[in-house]
């Protein structure tokens, strides 16, 4: 019995020792197959990421042939937060996610962009070649992966970048325009898309959520197409085309009005006769031009029709650009000045209650582009007269005739509060300049003020606001740049009583029955309103028609060149 117990020990004994050996040799083979084997190109690449993103002393920008990295700080940041895992890349080679990110870019033509912004040629042939030389085992070129993988991501940055928030910094091009530009956290908006695979749709998202800028989308892929068509035919030169009227130009006006859309396709015969057809046509591209609709072809009229594709393809563009400027939510119900169409529109959830014609600034006092939040609206107000009109026009004709401010009902105080105002021809004008002037000018409430009977006040450092004006025959005009900077409105009772609707008793019997018996009285409203003074020389209207306007302050142009200049990542 002592024998087998003995026996069986010795067993055990035995089977520990082999199972031991066994274990020992399995670690052993491991640690030799671990030295011994190549590294997975995850590995490598992670390697790569670590070396050229954890130095700090190093510079962290990518090149590979023409193309560089742009957003190396962010490059940074999230190869770090990732513990420098590639994004894009496996051990099998580059993910179906690099496929959707270079879809999305080359669908940036469409947004009015540059899809060569983003590495995209240099992208698609590395992609290429990559993936054909891993289908026939050759070596693995991992300088090939790290240039792929950072460049993918560095495209997703700028892209997303632009898309949110426009490839030119309005700022830079025009110190005139002021405008919050949306923002986001474009590391966790990359971790959302790699997570959730949405490449596309999280690009997609970021535009702006607008049924115009959707539109100016269509619009510009249909400019595009009749620019690769070759155009539109040129209309003659010649006199005034008119109904009535036969031969080719007429014939040559059609084929332009048809390539625009502004004409349906006619019968040889009917191409060459302006007809009541036709002139309907003209009418319709005038109005969507901005110019005056009168149904001939004159000079003004036929410049536009002669303008070639190109010039609008480039319009809409630009315009696309602006859109993308502005803030994503513009208010369920907000004031539109659109200063180069000579407009105020009253949006509320999405749809135009109300809208009309405005005047802006001259060329040389521009009205600036900003947005704020209309608080009150003043009756009767008086004019405290602004610095750059006081020296640019008031004072010096008032040193000519000091009766120039008697006729014009304008005050002369030491303060804007001073009850008794200071006798204009007891003043010696002579002695003044910009630099010593102690004098303000203040005009009454009145027919002659330059105010009107109404103003609206959003407060801004601009110092601009919206008001009645004496001058009605300006809104006549279809060019109308001839204010000082503020806007003055066509109909400022029907503005009056839509900003004060959600008041009891200012209906507008009231607001009348009180412009009539109180002078500067102020009415605060119920709830601030946005207010967003813009800037369109090309939008579409709900119907989905789209207009164009002559770029009255020159702003297209520096616009359009920045587009095409050096990229940038904006802070």
């Amino acid at each position: 019995m002592r024998r087998e117990v003995i026996m069986n020990k010795e067993i055990r004994l035995s089977y520990i020792i082999l199972v031991t050996a066994a274990v020992f040799l399995g670690i052993i083979l491991l640690i030799v197959y671990v030295i011994h084997r190549e590294p997975t190109i995850t590995e490598l690449l992670t390697r790569e990421l670590h070396q050229q993103f954890n130095d700090s002393s190093l510079p962290p920008r990518i090149n590979a042939g023409t193309e560089s990295t742009h957003a190396d700080t962010l490059l940074v940041r999230f190869y770090r937060l990732r513990d420098f895992q590639p994004a894009w890349i496996n051990n099998r080679g580059p993910k179906k996610i690099a496929d959707s990110l270079l879809r999305a870019i080359r669908d940036a033509e469409f947004e009015g962009l540059n899809p060569s912004d983003y590495h995209i040629n240099f992208l698609d042939s590395i992609l290429k070649k990559i993936r054909l030389d891993l289908k026939v085992k050759l070596p693995v070129d991992i300088q090939q992966f790290m240039s792929l993988e950072c460049l993918l991501t560095d495209a997703f940055f700028i892209y997303s970048n632009h898309l949110l928030s426009g490839r030119v910094n309005p700022e830079t091009t025009d110190p005139e325009w002021l405008t919050e530009r949306p923002e986001a956290d474009l590391i966790a908006l990359i971790n959302r898309a790699l997570s959730g695979k949405c490449i596309q749709k999280t690009l997609t998202d970021l535009l702006p959520d607008l049924p115009c800028y959707a539109m100016l989308r269509q619009e510009l892929i249909r400019y595009k197409s009749i620019a690769m068509r070759g155009g539109w035919p040129a209309v003659p030169i010649g006199p005034k085309i008119k109904k009535g009227d036969r031969g080719f130009r007429v014939a040559a006006l059609s084929a332009r009005l048809v390539a625009s859309g502004d004409l349906y396709e006619r019968s040889l015969e009917a191409k060459s006769v302006f007809d009541d057809t036709l002139e309907m046509a003209i009418k319709r591209f005038q109005e969507r031009n901005g110019l005056e609709v009168d149904g001939e072809v004159g000079s003004g009229t036929l410049a536009a029709l002669n303008l070639p594709s190109l010039y609008y393809m480039h319009k809409i563009a630009v315009n696309m650009e602006r859109w993308r400027w502005l803030p994503r939510n513009l208010g369920e119900k907000y004031i539109l000045v659109n200063i180069a169409s000579f407009t105020l529109d009253i949006v509320e959830n999405g749809h135009t209650l109300l809208n009309m014609p405005v005047v802006v600034g001259k060329h040389y006092r521009k009205t600036p582009v900003f947005s704020g939040q209309m608080e009150y609206i003043v009756l009767n107000p008086y004019w405290y007269v602004p610095s750059t009109i006081t020296f640019e026009d008031i004072l010096p004709e008032v040193k000519k005739d000091p009766g120039y401010l008697t006729q014009r009902k304008i005050e002369v105080v030491r303060h804007w509060n001073d009850l008794e105002p200071v006798d204009p021809f007891k003043v010696a004008w002579a002695s003044f300049t910009e630099e010593n002037l102690t004098y303000r000018f203040r005009q009454g409430p009145g027919e002659q003020n330059a105010l009107g009977r109404i103003k609206f006040m959003f407060p801004n450092k601009y110092d601009v606001y919206l008001h009645d004006t004496p001058y009605q025959s300006q809104f006549k005009e279809t060019q109308r740049a001839f204010s000082s900077g503020c806007i003055r409105l066509s109909k400022p009772i029907d503005l009056a009583v839509y900003v004060l609707k959600e008041t009891e008793h200012w209906t507008k019997e009231a607001i009348i029955a009180a412009l009539d018996s109180v002078k500067d009285f102020r009415i605060n409203l119920p709830e601030p309103i946005p207010v967003h003074i813009f800037y369109c020389t090309a939008w579409t209207h709900e119907d989905g028609t789209i207009h164009f306007r002559q770029d009255i302050y020159n702003r297209d142009i520096l616009v359009l060149n920045a587009l095409k200049s050096v990229m940038v990542l904006h802070d």
